[in-house]
Protein backbone atom coordinates (compact mmCIF):
# COMPACT_ATOMS: atom_id res chain seq x y z
CA UNK A 1 0.00 0.00 0.00
CA UNK A 2 2.71 2.57 0.69
CA UNK A 3 4.36 1.59 -2.74
CA UNK A 4 1.64 2.50 -4.35
CA UNK A 5 1.23 5.69 -2.94
CA UNK A 6 5.27 6.62 -3.22
CA UNK A 7 4.64 5.99 -6.61
CA UNK A 8 1.42 8.25 -6.67
CA UNK A 9 3.01 11.03 -4.87
CA UNK A 10 5.98 11.06 -7.58
CA UNK A 11 3.89 11.33 -9.94
CA UNK A 12 2.05 14.10 -7.75
CA UNK A 13 5.35 16.06 -6.86
CA UNK A 14 6.62 15.60 -10.55
CA UNK A 15 4.93 18.42 -12.40
CA UNK A 16 6.11 20.62 -9.36
CA UNK A 17 10.02 20.11 -10.01
CA UNK A 18 9.28 20.39 -13.61
CA UNK A 19 7.73 23.70 -12.98
CA UNK A 20 10.38 24.52 -10.74
CA UNK A 21 13.48 23.53 -13.10
CA UNK A 22 11.66 25.78 -16.17
CA UNK A 23 12.69 28.86 -13.82
CA UNK A 24 15.32 28.25 -12.35
CA UNK A 25 18.40 28.32 -14.13
CA UNK A 26 20.50 24.79 -13.50
CA UNK A 27 23.20 27.03 -12.85
CA UNK A 28 21.68 28.25 -9.63
CA UNK A 29 19.43 25.54 -8.60
CA UNK A 30 22.30 23.63 -5.99
CA UNK A 31 21.24 27.07 -4.29
CA UNK A 32 17.63 26.93 -4.32
CA UNK A 33 15.50 25.87 -1.35
CA UNK A 34 12.88 23.56 -2.05
CA UNK A 35 11.11 22.69 0.28
CA UNK A 36 8.16 19.90 0.87
CA UNK A 37 6.29 20.02 3.64
CA UNK A 38 2.67 18.38 4.63
CA UNK A 39 0.12 19.11 7.17
CA UNK A 40 -2.65 17.30 9.15
CA UNK A 41 -2.72 14.56 6.54
CA UNK A 42 0.20 13.25 7.00
CA UNK A 43 0.28 13.24 10.80
CA UNK A 44 -2.79 10.84 10.40
CA UNK A 45 -0.68 7.88 9.06
CA UNK A 46 2.18 5.87 10.98
CA UNK A 47 5.75 7.48 11.35
CA UNK A 48 7.34 4.41 9.41
CA UNK A 49 4.63 4.86 6.19
CA UNK A 50 5.19 8.80 6.15
CA UNK A 51 9.04 7.88 5.84
CA UNK A 52 8.79 5.79 3.30
CA UNK A 53 6.71 8.55 1.16
CA UNK A 54 9.01 11.36 2.26
CA UNK A 55 12.30 9.00 0.66
CA UNK A 56 10.49 9.30 -2.31
CA UNK A 57 9.26 12.96 -2.54
CA UNK A 58 12.96 13.80 -1.51
CA UNK A 59 14.68 11.39 -4.24
CA UNK A 60 12.04 13.83 -6.80
CA UNK A 61 14.02 16.81 -5.81
CA UNK A 62 17.43 16.13 -5.70
CA UNK A 63 19.47 18.54 -7.89
CA UNK A 64 17.71 21.56 -5.55
CA UNK A 65 19.27 22.91 -1.93
CA UNK A 66 17.17 20.46 -0.37
CA UNK A 67 18.14 18.81 2.72
CA UNK A 68 16.27 15.59 4.19
CA UNK A 69 14.69 17.31 6.78
CA UNK A 70 13.06 20.17 4.28
CA UNK A 71 10.99 16.95 3.41
CA UNK A 72 8.75 16.35 6.50
CA UNK A 73 5.21 17.14 8.44
CA UNK A 74 5.40 20.22 10.27
CA UNK A 75 3.25 20.66 13.32
CA UNK A 76 -0.57 22.24 13.98
CA UNK A 77 0.93 24.51 15.96
CA UNK A 78 3.64 25.98 13.65
CA UNK A 79 0.83 25.61 10.76
CA UNK A 80 -0.97 28.10 12.68
CA UNK A 81 2.07 30.56 13.17
CA UNK A 82 2.70 30.33 9.26
CA UNK A 83 -0.59 31.22 8.84
CA UNK A 84 -0.69 34.05 11.13
CA UNK A 85 2.46 35.56 9.70
CA UNK A 86 1.05 34.76 6.42
CA UNK A 87 -2.07 37.02 7.19
CA UNK A 88 -0.01 39.81 8.90
CA UNK A 89 1.54 40.47 6.04
CA UNK A 90 -0.44 40.72 3.17
CA UNK A 91 -2.71 43.06 5.10
CA UNK A 92 0.48 44.95 5.43
CA UNK A 93 0.71 44.82 9.07
CA UNK A 94 4.53 43.56 9.29
CA UNK A 95 6.78 43.53 6.08
CA UNK A 96 9.12 40.78 4.56
CA UNK A 97 11.73 41.34 7.35
CA UNK A 98 8.82 40.56 10.06
CA UNK A 99 9.19 43.54 11.22
CA UNK A 100 5.85 45.31 12.30
CA UNK A 101 5.16 48.80 9.93
CA UNK A 102 3.10 51.01 12.26
CA UNK A 103 1.40 51.24 15.41
CA UNK A 104 -1.49 48.64 13.75
CA UNK A 105 -2.36 45.76 16.15
CA UNK A 106 -1.77 41.97 14.89
CA UNK A 107 -4.33 40.32 13.07
CA UNK A 108 -5.26 36.61 13.78
CA UNK A 109 -5.98 34.09 11.83
CA UNK A 110 -8.28 30.74 11.58
CA UNK A 111 -7.22 27.54 8.94
CA UNK A 112 -9.73 25.51 8.40
CA UNK A 113 -8.73 22.48 5.81
CA UNK A 114 -9.73 19.04 5.55
CA UNK A 115 -7.95 17.15 8.25
CA UNK A 116 -7.45 19.90 11.00
CA UNK A 117 -8.58 23.41 12.01
CA UNK A 118 -6.12 25.94 13.50
CA UNK A 119 -6.44 29.20 15.46
CA UNK A 120 -3.67 31.78 16.30
CA UNK A 121 -4.57 34.74 18.78
CA UNK A 122 -2.11 37.93 19.03
CA UNK A 123 -1.20 38.66 21.91
CA UNK A 124 -0.60 42.11 23.62
CA UNK A 125 2.34 43.96 24.42
CA UNK A 126 5.48 42.07 22.29
CA UNK A 127 8.42 44.08 20.52
CA UNK A 128 8.53 45.66 17.20
CA UNK A 129 10.17 41.72 15.63
CA UNK A 130 7.13 39.43 14.75
CA UNK A 131 7.56 35.45 16.17
CA UNK A 132 5.38 32.88 17.29
CA UNK A 133 5.66 34.40 20.89
CA UNK A 134 3.63 37.30 19.55
CA UNK A 135 0.59 34.66 18.98
CA UNK A 136 -1.39 32.38 21.08
CA UNK A 137 -2.17 28.89 18.94
CA UNK A 138 -4.56 25.54 19.23
CA UNK A 139 -4.62 22.86 16.81
CA UNK A 140 -7.14 20.31 15.94
CA UNK A 141 -6.41 17.40 14.42
CA UNK A 142 -9.27 15.26 13.57
CA UNK A 143 -11.83 18.55 12.90
CA UNK A 144 -11.06 19.62 9.49
CA UNK A 145 -14.07 19.85 7.44
CA UNK A 146 -13.80 16.62 5.46
CA UNK A 147 -12.85 14.47 8.14
CA UNK A 148 -15.61 15.20 10.11
CA UNK A 149 -18.18 14.86 7.04
CA UNK A 150 -16.92 11.86 7.11
CA UNK A 151 -17.52 10.56 10.55
CA UNK A 152 -21.11 12.26 9.79
CA UNK A 153 -21.97 10.43 7.17
CA UNK A 154 -21.44 7.40 9.30
CA UNK A 155 -24.85 8.33 11.00
CA UNK A 156 -27.11 7.13 8.48
CA UNK A 157 -30.66 8.27 7.69
CA UNK A 158 -32.28 11.27 8.22
CA UNK A 159 -29.65 13.70 8.02
CA UNK A 160 -30.74 16.94 9.34
CA UNK A 161 -28.29 18.67 7.37
CA UNK A 162 -30.05 17.82 4.02
CA UNK A 163 -31.63 20.96 4.04
CA UNK A 164 -35.75 21.34 2.95
CA UNK A 165 -37.14 22.15 6.92
CA UNK A 166 -37.30 25.63 8.52
CA UNK A 167 -35.41 24.18 11.36
CA UNK A 168 -32.86 22.51 9.04
CA UNK A 169 -29.95 24.74 10.63
CA UNK A 170 -30.79 24.51 14.10
CA UNK A 171 -31.15 20.60 13.71
CA UNK A 172 -27.94 20.16 11.75
CA UNK A 173 -25.59 22.38 14.25
CA UNK A 174 -27.56 19.87 17.02
CA UNK A 175 -26.48 16.93 15.32
CA UNK A 176 -22.75 17.92 14.70
CA UNK A 177 -22.73 19.02 18.55
CA UNK A 178 -23.16 15.59 19.87
CA UNK A 179 -21.27 14.29 16.86
CA UNK A 180 -18.16 16.73 18.66
CA UNK A 181 -18.90 15.44 22.00
CA UNK A 182 -19.66 19.15 23.16
CA UNK A 183 -24.07 19.24 22.49
CA UNK A 184 -24.32 19.59 26.48
CA UNK A 185 -21.46 22.27 26.55
CA UNK A 186 -23.33 24.09 23.44
CA UNK A 187 -26.94 24.05 25.77
CA UNK A 188 -25.30 25.22 28.92
CA UNK A 189 -23.96 28.14 26.23
CA UNK A 190 -20.14 28.17 28.47
CA UNK A 191 -17.83 30.86 26.83
CA UNK A 192 -15.80 28.20 24.83
CA UNK A 193 -15.99 24.08 24.69
CA UNK A 194 -13.02 22.02 24.57
CA UNK A 195 -13.08 19.35 21.64
CA UNK A 196 -12.05 15.63 22.48
CA UNK A 197 -8.49 14.89 21.25
CA UNK A 198 -9.11 11.87 19.03
CA UNK A 199 -6.80 9.32 18.93
CA UNK A 200 -4.29 7.91 16.27
CA UNK A 201 -6.87 7.18 13.63
CA UNK A 202 -9.69 7.22 15.77
CA UNK A 203 -12.99 7.87 14.31
CA UNK A 204 -14.19 10.32 17.71
CA UNK A 205 -15.40 8.07 19.63
CA UNK A 206 -12.15 7.50 22.66
CA UNK A 207 -11.19 10.50 23.74
CA UNK A 208 -7.61 11.20 25.43
CA UNK A 209 -7.65 14.96 26.33
CA UNK A 210 -9.63 18.17 26.09
CA UNK A 211 -8.17 20.81 23.03
CA UNK A 212 -9.33 24.30 24.40
CA UNK A 213 -9.08 27.60 22.22
CA UNK A 214 -7.31 30.38 22.95
CA UNK A 215 -10.32 31.97 25.24
CA UNK A 216 -10.95 35.54 23.38
CA UNK A 217 -13.24 36.94 26.19
CA UNK A 218 -11.31 34.97 29.02
CA UNK A 219 -9.19 35.61 31.53
CA UNK A 220 -6.09 35.41 29.89
CA UNK A 221 -5.34 39.43 30.05
CA UNK A 222 -3.00 39.30 27.25
CA UNK A 223 -5.42 38.65 24.83
CA UNK A 224 -7.39 41.39 23.63
CA UNK A 225 -11.15 40.78 23.37
CA UNK A 226 -10.53 43.64 20.18
CA UNK A 227 -8.49 41.49 18.30
CA UNK A 228 -9.66 40.76 14.11
CA UNK A 229 -9.47 37.63 13.02
CA UNK A 230 -9.12 36.64 9.35
CA UNK A 231 -10.47 33.17 8.59
CA UNK A 232 -9.25 31.58 5.45
CA UNK A 233 -9.97 28.14 3.56
CA UNK A 234 -13.08 26.31 4.22
CA UNK A 235 -14.22 29.57 6.16
CA UNK A 236 -14.26 31.14 3.20
CA UNK A 237 -15.54 29.32 0.34
CA UNK A 238 -18.78 28.84 3.50
CA UNK A 239 -19.45 31.79 3.80
CA UNK A 240 -18.81 33.06 0.10
CA UNK A 241 -21.66 30.78 -0.99
CA UNK A 242 -24.42 32.84 1.27
CA UNK A 243 -24.54 36.01 -1.01
CA UNK A 244 -24.16 34.04 -4.03
CA UNK A 245 -27.45 31.97 -3.04
CA UNK A 246 -29.36 34.72 -1.84
CA UNK A 247 -29.51 36.65 -4.72
CA UNK A 248 -31.53 33.87 -6.10
CA UNK A 249 -33.81 33.56 -3.48
CA UNK A 250 -37.21 35.54 -2.92
CA UNK A 251 -37.38 37.18 0.04
CA UNK A 252 -33.76 36.91 1.25
CA UNK A 253 -33.27 41.13 0.49
CA UNK A 254 -32.53 41.64 3.68
CA UNK A 255 -30.41 39.64 5.23
CA UNK A 256 -28.26 39.97 1.65
CA UNK A 257 -28.13 43.02 2.79
CA UNK A 258 -27.36 42.93 6.23
CA UNK A 259 -24.62 40.46 4.97
CA UNK A 260 -23.09 42.61 2.22
CA UNK A 261 -22.93 45.72 4.28
CA UNK A 262 -20.45 44.00 6.67
CA UNK A 263 -18.86 41.99 4.19
CA UNK A 264 -16.04 40.84 4.39
CA UNK A 265 -16.76 40.75 7.98
CA UNK A 266 -20.69 40.41 8.94
CA UNK A 267 -21.61 39.18 12.02
CA UNK A 268 -22.41 36.21 13.24
CA UNK A 269 -26.01 36.71 13.28
CA UNK A 270 -26.35 37.94 10.23
CA UNK A 271 -24.11 34.90 8.88
CA UNK A 272 -27.05 32.63 10.79
CA UNK A 273 -30.33 33.77 9.31
CA UNK A 274 -28.24 33.68 5.77
CA UNK A 275 -28.03 30.15 7.20
CA UNK A 276 -31.23 29.42 7.99
CA UNK A 277 -32.36 30.44 4.48
CA UNK A 278 -30.18 28.41 2.38
CA UNK A 279 -30.48 24.99 5.34
CA UNK A 280 -34.57 25.73 4.43
CA UNK A 281 -34.22 25.37 1.01
CA UNK A 282 -35.11 22.05 -0.62
CA UNK A 283 -32.34 20.59 -2.36
CA UNK A 284 -34.17 19.65 -5.63
CA UNK A 285 -34.21 23.69 -5.92
CA UNK A 286 -30.29 24.64 -5.07
CA UNK A 287 -29.67 21.56 -7.71
CA UNK A 288 -31.64 23.97 -10.37
CA UNK A 289 -29.70 27.09 -8.76
CA UNK A 290 -26.50 25.01 -9.61
CA UNK A 291 -27.21 24.39 -13.18
CA UNK A 292 -28.55 27.64 -13.57
CA UNK A 293 -26.53 31.14 -14.56
CA UNK A 294 -26.79 34.39 -13.26
CA UNK A 295 -24.43 35.92 -11.00
CA UNK A 296 -22.37 33.61 -9.10
CA UNK A 297 -18.93 34.92 -6.94
CA UNK A 298 -15.91 33.11 -9.10
CA UNK A 299 -15.77 30.66 -6.50
CA UNK A 300 -18.84 29.26 -7.50
CA UNK A 301 -18.73 30.51 -10.76
CA UNK A 302 -18.40 27.02 -12.23
CA UNK A 303 -21.81 25.35 -12.77
CA UNK A 304 -20.26 21.59 -12.38
CA UNK A 305 -18.72 22.40 -9.02
CA UNK A 306 -22.23 24.61 -7.61
CA UNK A 307 -23.36 20.79 -8.18
CA UNK A 308 -21.20 19.22 -6.24
CA UNK A 309 -20.67 21.63 -3.20
CA UNK A 310 -24.23 23.25 -2.91
CA UNK A 311 -25.82 20.75 -1.04
CA UNK A 312 -23.46 20.01 1.44
CA UNK A 313 -23.18 24.14 2.23
CA UNK A 314 -25.84 23.42 4.79
CA UNK A 315 -23.57 21.01 7.02
CA UNK A 316 -20.37 23.63 6.35
CA UNK A 317 -22.00 26.88 7.30
CA UNK A 318 -23.16 25.03 10.60
CA UNK A 319 -19.92 23.43 11.64
CA UNK A 320 -18.30 26.83 11.19
CA UNK A 321 -20.76 28.56 13.17
CA UNK A 322 -20.32 25.85 15.98
CA UNK A 323 -16.57 26.21 15.95
CA UNK A 324 -16.70 30.30 15.95
CA UNK A 325 -19.05 30.74 18.64
CA UNK A 326 -19.00 27.68 20.70
CA UNK A 327 -15.35 26.46 20.42
CA UNK A 328 -13.21 29.77 19.74
CA UNK A 329 -15.98 31.78 21.38
CA UNK A 330 -16.16 34.91 18.87
CA UNK A 331 -18.85 37.51 20.08
CA UNK A 332 -22.04 36.81 17.88
CA UNK A 333 -23.55 39.89 17.39
CA UNK A 334 -20.41 42.40 16.37
CA UNK A 335 -19.54 42.82 12.84
CA UNK A 336 -15.30 43.14 11.80
CA UNK A 337 -14.34 40.63 14.56
CA UNK A 338 -13.70 38.03 11.65
CA UNK A 339 -13.24 38.21 8.44
CA UNK A 340 -12.95 35.99 5.25
CA UNK A 341 -10.39 35.87 2.52
CA UNK A 342 -7.88 33.71 0.47
CA UNK A 343 -6.35 36.49 -1.26
CA UNK A 344 -5.08 40.22 -0.45
CA UNK A 345 -4.61 41.67 -3.93
CA UNK A 346 -2.46 39.51 -5.55
CA UNK A 347 -1.23 37.40 -2.55
CA UNK A 348 -2.61 34.10 -1.85
CA UNK A 349 -3.23 33.50 1.92
CA UNK A 350 -1.35 30.61 2.97
CA UNK A 351 0.63 28.98 5.40
CA UNK A 352 3.01 28.10 3.01
CA UNK A 353 3.59 32.33 2.45
CA UNK A 354 4.20 32.29 6.49
CA UNK A 355 7.17 29.65 5.89
CA UNK A 356 8.57 31.50 3.19
CA UNK A 357 8.51 34.93 5.33
CA UNK A 358 9.95 32.86 8.22
CA UNK A 359 12.78 31.02 6.17
CA UNK A 360 13.99 34.08 4.20
CA UNK A 361 14.46 35.76 7.86
CA UNK A 362 16.42 33.00 9.36
CA UNK A 363 18.54 33.25 6.08
CA UNK A 364 18.88 36.98 6.26
CA UNK A 365 19.96 36.31 9.65
CA UNK A 366 22.86 33.55 8.92
CA UNK A 367 23.84 35.62 6.33
CA UNK A 368 24.27 38.37 8.59
CA UNK A 369 26.44 36.83 11.27
CA UNK A 370 28.79 35.53 7.94
CA UNK A 371 29.08 38.88 6.79
CA UNK A 372 30.01 40.42 9.86
CA UNK A 373 32.88 37.73 10.46
CA UNK A 374 34.54 37.01 6.85
CA UNK A 375 32.99 40.35 4.70
CA UNK A 376 34.91 42.43 6.61
CA UNK A 377 38.37 41.20 6.19
CA UNK A 378 40.37 43.94 8.19
CA UNK A 379 38.82 43.28 10.86
CA UNK A 380 39.61 39.53 12.05
CA UNK A 381 43.27 40.83 10.25
CA UNK A 382 43.50 43.75 13.21
CA UNK A 383 42.35 41.34 16.11
CA UNK A 384 45.21 38.96 15.19
CA UNK A 385 47.77 41.70 14.48
CA UNK A 386 46.82 43.03 18.42
CA UNK A 387 47.00 39.88 19.56
CA UNK A 388 50.41 39.16 17.66
CA UNK A 389 51.61 42.56 19.22
CA UNK A 390 50.50 41.69 22.66
CA UNK A 391 51.88 38.48 22.63
CA UNK A 392 55.43 40.03 22.33
CA UNK A 393 54.90 42.76 24.82
CA UNK A 394 54.35 40.07 27.25
CA UNK A 395 57.43 38.05 26.63
CA UNK A 396 59.85 41.07 26.04
CA UNK A 397 58.74 42.05 29.76
CA UNK A 398 59.02 38.27 30.68
CA UNK A 399 62.79 38.42 29.46
CA UNK A 400 63.50 42.11 30.87
CA UNK A 401 62.65 40.85 34.25
CA UNK A 402 64.04 37.33 34.31
CA UNK A 403 67.73 39.25 33.05
CA UNK A 404 67.33 41.59 35.72
CA UNK A 405 66.77 38.95 38.40
CA UNK A 406 69.78 37.21 37.19
CA UNK A 407 71.87 40.58 37.47
CA UNK A 408 70.48 41.23 40.71
CA UNK A 409 71.37 37.66 42.46
CA UNK A 410 75.19 37.79 43.65
CA UNK A 411 75.57 34.34 43.34
CA UNK A 412 74.77 33.98 39.66
CA UNK A 413 77.50 36.61 39.30
CA UNK A 414 79.65 34.63 41.81
CA UNK A 415 79.41 31.60 40.02
CA UNK A 416 76.95 30.41 42.38
CA UNK A 417 79.11 31.98 45.74
CA UNK A 418 78.59 34.92 47.45
CA UNK A 419 82.00 36.85 47.72
CA UNK A 420 83.98 37.66 50.59
CA UNK A 421 85.77 40.43 51.69
CA UNK A 422 89.03 40.53 51.45
CA UNK A 423 91.71 42.32 53.55
CA UNK A 424 92.90 46.55 51.64
CA UNK A 425 95.70 45.67 50.03
CA UNK A 426 99.26 46.19 51.22
CA UNK A 427 101.86 46.85 48.83
CA UNK A 428 102.71 50.64 49.71
CA UNK A 429 103.90 51.00 46.22
CA UNK A 430 100.69 50.90 44.62
CA UNK A 431 98.39 52.54 47.46
CA UNK A 432 96.52 54.80 45.55
CA UNK A 433 93.60 54.41 48.14
CA UNK A 434 92.35 54.56 51.69
CA UNK A 435 91.20 51.17 52.11
CA UNK A 436 88.25 51.33 55.20
CA UNK A 437 88.31 47.69 57.44
CA UNK A 438 85.06 46.85 55.66
CA UNK A 439 85.56 47.67 52.22
CA UNK A 440 85.36 44.46 49.88
CA UNK A 441 87.52 44.15 46.92
CA UNK A 442 85.68 42.86 43.92
CA UNK A 443 87.45 42.51 40.27
CA UNK A 444 86.08 44.92 37.46
CA UNK A 445 87.69 43.54 34.30
CA UNK A 446 89.68 39.97 34.65
CA UNK A 447 92.39 40.00 32.14
CA UNK A 448 95.08 37.35 31.14
CA UNK A 449 97.91 36.97 33.43
CA UNK A 450 100.25 38.74 31.37
CA UNK A 451 98.15 42.05 31.83
CA UNK A 452 97.26 44.52 34.20
CA UNK A 453 94.05 43.58 36.05
CA UNK A 454 92.11 46.72 37.84
CA UNK A 455 90.39 46.07 40.98
CA UNK A 456 87.37 48.46 42.55
CA UNK A 457 86.59 48.90 45.80
CA UNK A 458 83.00 49.08 47.26
CA UNK A 459 81.18 48.93 50.36
CA UNK A 460 78.93 46.25 51.15
CA UNK A 461 75.69 48.44 50.91
CA UNK A 462 76.48 49.42 47.48
CA UNK A 463 77.92 46.48 45.92
CA UNK A 464 75.49 45.82 43.27
CA UNK A 465 76.47 46.34 40.03
CA UNK A 466 75.25 44.67 36.90
CA UNK A 467 77.79 45.48 34.39
CA UNK A 468 80.11 43.45 36.46
CA UNK A 469 80.48 39.68 35.02
CA UNK A 470 81.86 37.06 36.71
CA UNK A 471 85.09 36.51 38.25
CA UNK A 472 87.06 34.03 35.59
CA UNK A 473 90.31 34.21 37.61
CA UNK A 474 91.82 33.70 40.60
CA UNK A 475 93.67 36.93 42.07
CA UNK A 476 96.36 37.37 44.83
CA UNK A 477 95.63 39.80 46.79
CA UNK A 478 98.19 42.69 46.98
CA UNK A 479 99.39 45.18 49.54
CA UNK A 480 98.27 48.90 48.69
CA UNK A 481 96.98 52.66 50.08
CA UNK A 482 96.53 56.01 49.03
CA UNK A 483 94.05 57.81 48.02
CA UNK A 484 91.77 57.49 44.36
CA UNK A 485 88.74 55.70 43.18
CA UNK A 486 91.02 52.29 42.52
CA UNK A 487 93.93 50.55 42.63
CA UNK A 488 96.11 48.34 39.71
CA UNK A 489 98.15 45.43 40.49
CA UNK A 490 99.43 42.37 38.91
CA UNK A 491 98.07 38.92 39.22
CA UNK A 492 100.62 36.70 40.91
Amino acid sequence: MVGANAEVLGAYIEPLVTYAKERVPEAHRGATPFKILATAGMRLIPESDASALYARAYAAVRGFATRRDDVRTISGEDEAYFAALAVNYAFGVVDARGTRRGNDDLLGALDLGGASAQIAVPVKGLGSRVTSADFRVATFLGYGVERVASRYAKIGANDPCGGGSSDAFESCARAISKLLGIAECRRSRNLTCALPELFFGGVGTTTRAAIRSPRFRADDEKISEESKLVATSSYYYAWVTLPSVLRHLNGSELVLDRIERDWPAPSLDAVREGARLLCSTPSEKLESLAASGGRWDRALGNAERRRAELPRRCFDLAYVDILLASVFGLPTDLPNVVSVATKVGAVDLDWTLGVVLHDARRRRRRRRRRRHVFDDWWRPLLCALLALLLIVVYVARRRKRSTKRKRDDPKRRWGGKTPTPTSPPKDPTIIDHDFKADDVIYPRRAHSPQRTTTFMTKTPERSRNRSWPRLYQKYQPVLGGGGGGGVSASPA
